[in-house]
């Protein structure tokens, strides 16, 4: 609706953001949780967004931006809702079946028998479940012929729940596929004192996230954050690379413990697959730091005809490990 519109622009302002497409929702999420705290804050942006003329300081221009910054703030809570249910619409409108053709294709030649495969996403969707853990007996046999027998999210099975409880020397077995979900995910819920795996319809209560996103407020000190999280530094000073396919680089907490395992681990390297960089993004700093060993690589992944490749204006490239060894 058009308040939830001009509140999205007074926000954009806010961050500094020009292009919706650069927006973290993340920090969207913040400040729709803490608006009755920013208002002072906001009614500044509020009044650029806005045309005027001559000396506003004491006008009835000030006063209609505290009246509509007030009005947003009154409302938080049903916007903070309506923007959950939108996200959580978009998050889980996808082909199950395009998702797993696209990481097929991309982990084509990967040796499962021989090695882990650990991914750590910040997305909150569920795609990548549904890519390696299909509903279809046919599609989920083909997975098993490649060599992976097990899918491991960090959660086990206690009485009737999925309780989160991480074993970090799963994710080290051969065979294994582990989805390592640093930002939290659709289908996580509180209960108690666990995180359990839900279903995937939002809360009415807007302090009930069914989200959680640690990144923006700081270090995730709290489960399952900070196993996950944990995992990610444990993961990096023993491998040779990191590949980052459409991240943003704009968690500082991911972005220390990276910069951190860059310098621990001298033969690691960062492949990072994304077109361009939003202008907050840490990725600059990371080039600046470490040189040639970490690579921007201008592609994005597409799906032609149930095959993955890397592209873009100039360049096809059909194999990631290759990308990855040149």
């Amino acid at each position: 609706n058009n308040q939830l519109t001009e509140l999205l622009d007074v926000i954009m302002k806010y961050l500094e953001v020009e292009d919706i497409e650069d927006l973290d929702i993340e920090k969207v999420f913040s400040i729709l949780s803490e608006i009755e705290g920013l208002k002072n804050s906001l009614i500044g942006y509020y009044l650029s967004s806005k045309p005027h003329g001559g000396d506003i300081i004491h006008s009835n221009f000030i006063s209609s931006a505290t009246n509509a910054i007030n009005s947003f703030a009154s409302v938080g809570e049903r916007l903070f809702i309506e923007l959950k249910e939108f996200i959580l619409d978009k998050l889980s409108s996808f082909s199950h079946e395009k998702a797993f053709d696209l990481y097929y294709s991309l982990f084509n030649g990967y040796d499962f028998n021989s090695n882990p495969l650990i991914l750590f996403t910040t997305n909150y969707d569920l795609i990548l479940e549904e890519a390696f853990s299909p509903k279809s007996s046919d599609i989920h046999q083909k997975w098993i012929e490649r060599g992976v027998k097990d899918i491991y999210l960090g959660f086990k099975l206690k009485s009737i729940l999925p309780v989160f409880e991480f074993e970090i020397d799963r994710i080290y077995q051969p065979n294994t596929v582990s989805i390592l979900k640093l930002h939290g995910s659709i289908n996580w819920r509180p209960h108690e004192d666990l995180i359990i795996l839900g279903d995937k319809n939002p809360p009415n209560d807007p302090d009930v996230p069914f989200l959680i996103y640690p990144g923006y407020k700081g270090v995730a000190d709290e489960e399952p954050y900070f196993s996950l999280h944990f995992a990610l530094l444990d993961v990096l000073p023993k491998v040779k690379n990191l590949v980052a396919i459409g991240f943003a680089f704009r968690d500082s907490y991911i972005n220390t413990i990276i910069r951190h395992a860059l310098s621990m681990n001298k033969d690691l390297r960062l492949h990072a697959i994304v077109p361009y960089f939003p202008s907050d993004s840490y990725f600059p700093s990371l080039q600046e730091a470490f040189g040639e060993r970490v690579v921007h690589h201008r592609l994005k992944v597409v799906l032609e005809d149930d095959k993955a490749f890397l592209k873009n204006d100039e360049e096809i490239v059909e194999n990631l490990f290759d990308l990855i060894e040149s």
